[in-house]
């Protein structure tokens, strides 16, 4: 998520912004720059950039959201996996539906330790369907393999059974002189989620700890805190755990590498992700540090199954492996059904735009009408956007330009931005998340009334997996997808699902937009362009956003009725114009290259590049 620098006035006369509030204790925080492409595979690679970096204000602590301010007094206890205590259960028969019979207090097989700290910190009573299915094979040293939708408390599943694998004695596990357990994520915000329900579980093991590592965070203090202490639970992402197992030497002499030859249990979450995200090579140079896979367990979890994953199952798993399938789907697939599955408790519709005219205005009248939504004001909403340029645009246009706040989150912000502000949305009692697909899997927020989906995702997989975002714990959801007509051909890639027009919204934008929303959109694009008086943040955000749009499109012809690139120039240009800009920004020779937009129509060349370097050379 992104946020703005704070305004300088310079002498010129500027419009006023509506007074909002401040709320208290804001963090200055850091943020990268910018650029212009989407957001694939940046939440992946963040640790390779070395980009310059200036402070910033924290736009999830400003704004006025009238009754939906984000709530920072909220208890953020039970804020990981689904936190169900008694009281819940007796009030929400829909939550009781995901639960078993079977209650961790009774169960003779869990240490008493690990029983408390689930009865006390982590507030749960009943296991859920996974945590029961894998519990048993997965704590008696079994490989498992876990298949269960997302919010049914699959971090559990794996944590609890590994924990009581190195507490038995027979493991030969002694604290601080090995890593006991591996654990893989694919995200940073993933990591830093299952690390803290780990710490969380590990309350009352007082001589067991866990330890983070991801890109973005210091290698040094990594390494400082192996020289005091091999953490009992690693949680990972590929790309910086291979960084320690090839450069990183330990003060007892030992290099990282060795150190996991002795690590006998790996935990592969969200496989299917790992493997989407381009980790396929990481995951073979990592496992090839650990114990052969006879001599080791591996609980690998996936919500799909396709046939990249057979591939790292045969390579990672005994043959005698044991599959939890909580989704309900047999073997063979590939995946495909699995993917069809959408949460049942999760009330799916969607809508097309009546034209691109709407396009910036529907995200304001829809988002304004999912905010009325519930009559006990407890609206928290997730919105996705295709690329971070995007989020990043839409988030200023509602913080700065409208006075509604939104928590802004993508790949393009810092890592101690992305915490604090993933953080803060995720202990509100309510609020609304702008972001990209950083957010779309792994990452909970309790308590989701609704997700949007503005424009066209990935996949259908990434259209479910940011569906899952709300309807957690047994709670009930609603998700709507909002299509440009040029991308309803998407429509398609969703049959199987009930996913019906929604008539309300529908009706809402057959209608021209409320005298209200009229004005509100109006004063924020005199905010754009080039003039003294405009707001030089939020019209480069606006230009990133065209240049981005431009690059995700382009990628994606073949899933729209576009024909061509130089159709989609045409479209990003008549959109330069809707979010208020003067004419198409101009773009650096060199990324016109790299999107393939050489000699296209409508494209306008920026050439300060080239006459700076002619200017070099003299």
């Amino acid at each position: 998520m992104s946020t703005e620098q704070p305004r300088k006035n310079n002498g010129s006369k500027r419009r006023s912004k509506p007074k909002k509030p401040e709320l208290k204790n804001k963090p200055m925080l850091d943020k990268r720059d910018l650029d212009v492409s989407g957001d694939g595979g940046a939440a992946a690679k963040g640790q390779n950039s070395k980009k310059k970096k200036r402070k910033e204000e924290d736009s999830t602590g400003k704004g006025s959201l009238s009754k939906m301010k984000l709530d920072e007094t909220a208890s953020p206890e039970n804020s990981d996996q689904p936190m169900i205590d008694v009281q819940t259960e007796k009030e929400d028969p829909a939550k009781v539906s995901m639960l078993t019979d079977s209650y961790f207090a009774d169960r003779s097989d869990i240490h008493e330790l690990s029983k408390k700290a689930i009865a006390n910190v982590l507030k749960l009573e009943r296991m859920t369907e996974i945590q029961k299915g894998t519990y048993e094979a997965a704590s008696k040293g079994k490989d498992v393999l876990g298949r269960a939708r997302t919010g049914t408390g699959k971090t559990m599943a794996f944590l609890l059974p590994a924990l009581e694998r190195i507490l038995d004695p027979a493991s030969g596990y002694v604290p601080g002189e090995k890593i006991g357990v591996l654990v893989l994520s694919p995200t940073r915000e993933l990591a830093i989620q299952i690390a803290d329900q780990a710490q969380k579980l590990l309350t009352y093991h007082k001589k067991m700890s866990v330890q983070t590592i991801y890109g973005g965070s210091s290698i040094t203090k990594d390494v400082s805190r192996f020289n005091k202490n091999l953490p009992s639970i690693l949680v990972a992402t590929p790309g910086r755990l291979l960084d320690h197992t090839e450069n990183t030497k330990l003060s007892n002499g030992k290099s990282f590498k060795d150190v996991l030859n002795s690590t006998s249990l790996l935990v592969l979450d969200e496989t299917d992700r790992l493997l989407d995200m381009g980790f396929r090579r990481e995951i073979a140079k990592i496992t090839a540090c650990l114990p052969p896979k006879d001599e080791r367990q591996t609980l690998l979890f996936s919500a799909t199954i396709p046939d990249t994953i057979r591939q790292v199952l045969k390579e990672n798993m005994r043959p005698n492996y044991v599959d939890v399938d909580c989704i309900g789907i047999g073997g063979g697939d590939g995946g495909a059904v699995a993917s069809a599955h959408t949460n049942a408790r999760v009330n799916q519709s969607h809508v097309v735009l009546p034209n691109m005219d709407r396009f910036v205005s529907s995200v304001i009248e829809i988002v304004t009408s999912a905010m009325q939504e519930k009559e006990d004001d407890n609206v928290k909403i997730v919105a996705f956007f295709p690329t971070a340029r995007m989020v990043g645009f839409f988030a200023q246009l509602f913080n700065d330009a409208l006075g509604i706040e939104v928590v802004e989150l993508h790949s393009r912000k810092s890592q101690p931005y992305r915490n604090k502000a993933s953080e803060k949305f995720r202990v509100a009692k309510q609020g609304i998340l702008f972001t990209s697909d950083v957010s779309a899997r792994g990452v909970d927020y309790p308590d989701v009334t609704k997700v949007i989906q503005f424009g066209l995702p990935e996949s259908r997989e990434q259209y479910i997996h940011r569906l899952g975002r709300t309807g957690r714990a047994g709670k009930t959801g609603r998700g709507l997808l909002v299509l440009a007509p040029y991308e309803s051909k998407f429509l398609n890639q969703l049959k199987g699902l009930d996913i019906p027009v929604d008539d309300k919204t529908t009706n809402l934008l057959s209608c021209p937009p409320t005298a209200k929303n009229a004005k509100l959109l109006k004063d924020a694009m005199l905010k754009i362009g080039d003039g003294r008086e405009c707001d030089k943040e939020l019209t480069k955000s606006a230009k990133m956003a065209y240049s981005a749009f431009l690059g995700y499109y382009c990628g994606q012809i073949k899933r729209t009725h576009i024909q061509n690139k130089a159709e989609v120039v045409s479209i990003a240009n008549n959109l330069s114009k809707l979010m208020g800009l003067d004419q198409p920004p101009s773009i650096m020779k060199r990324t016109i290259g790299k999107m393939g937009l050489k000699g296209v129509p409508g494209i306008t060349i920026d050439n300060s590049e080239m006459q700076n370097s002619r200017q070099g050379r003299r």
